[in-house]
């Protein structure tokens, strides 16, 4: 009987253990992670500078490590995003904007460049879905509504460009850029006394914006040959009906 009763006791005992090693708790080696994360920092600095010096692979090979050690850093996919775009390979641009957003679904930025790779990609209307997105987010976004300027002329859509480049200028008046294509814009309506007021704007902000000096020359050539014509067109006798 006591045989029994102590086979019931390392029994119940024996069950009580392994019931409590399924609750145990594994302790993380907090070192190891802080290491981890350490070293994952060193590399998103190292890509960085060769970001910063167009060293594009580099940077890109150096982002690719830091996400190997931490794959949840949205900022590391959008700058390696980035350096994708400067290589023009837009999927893998779209892609890594993409995991960004599903990390930080605030990014305002993210949601800008991936607008610029479905342009380059000519996927405008998604194009445009970003860039409305990221005005969203931001609200007050030159950048974004230039890009969106951008994208609706290259779909032909001048007026809603015009739109666009207008409100860039309101939120950052001396936007240059957006000042010469607004103007280009004009030209292509036939509006050239507000085509040469927009060119005229974009070089006194910046003399260097050769598109806009290019564009300007093209206005004036073609407003003289438009004057000459009329003038033509005047002084031709007209024929009398007999």
């Amino acid at each position: 009987m006591g045989q029994c009763v102590r086979i019931a006791v390392l029994l119940f005992f024996g069950m009580a253990v392994s019931a409590c090693a399924s609750l145990d708790v594994l302790t993380p080696d907090t070192n190891a992670i802080d290491a981890t994360a350490a070293e994952a920092r060193q590399l998103r600095k190292l890509a960085y500078l060769h970001h910063q010096k167009h060293q594009f692979r580099r940077a890109i090979d150096v982002y690719s490590k830091a996400i190997a050690l931490e794959s949840d850093h949205a900022k590391t996919y959008y700058n390696r995003g980035t350096a994708y775009v400067k290589l023009k390979q837009f999927d893998k641009a779209i892609a890594d904007f993409g995991r960004a957003i599903e990390l930080k679904p605030d990014s305002a930025a993210a949601y800008n460049n991936r607008g610029i790779a479905y342009r380059n990609k000519f996927d405008f209307e998604r194009a445009i879905a970003d860039y409305n997105r990221a005005i969203e987010l931001k609200g007050k976004y030159p950048n974004a509504y230039f890009n969106l300027g951008n994208a609706y002329r290259k779909k032909g859509d001048i007026g809603k460009a015009i739109e666009s480049y207008k409100s860039a200028i309101r939120i950052k008046p001396d936007f240059a850029r957006a000042h010469g294509l607004l103007g280009i814009m004009h030209a292509l309506q036939r509006d050239f006394p507000k085509a040469l007021v927009s060119l005229d704007h974009a070089l006194k902000l910046d003399p260097k914006l050769t598109f806009a000096r290019k564009f300007r020359q093209r206005i004036i050539k073609q407003v003289i040959k438009t004057m000459g014509q009329e003038a033509r067109d005047r002084e031709s006798p007209q024929t009398l009906k007999t």
